[in-house]
């Protein structure tokens, strides 16, 4: 699943790059959805899910548009 293949990144970008998202998310509430998820992998709940990979997804494609040079 989505912790297992992608742990590290999520970690990266829920914690050190987490600056690059947080004026367009609810920074608190994706990290508690975060630490749920963590806490119970094994019956993740499905709105925790879409709040964490919808939160790394914007997290990816900001770093790309702001290393292509353009402002987000």
């Amino acid at each position: 699943g989505m912790l297992r293949n992608h742990r590290d990144l999520l970690e990266q970008v829920l914690g050190p790059d987490a600056g690059r998202i947080e004026p367009y998310i609810n920074l608190p509430a994706v990290k508690a959805a975060y630490a749920r998820l963590l806490s119970r992998p094994d019956r993740p709940a499905p709105l925790d899910v879409q709040y964490v990979w919808r939160s790394a997804s914007l997290s990816l494609w900001l770093r790309q548009v702001q290393r292509a040079g353009s402002a987000a």
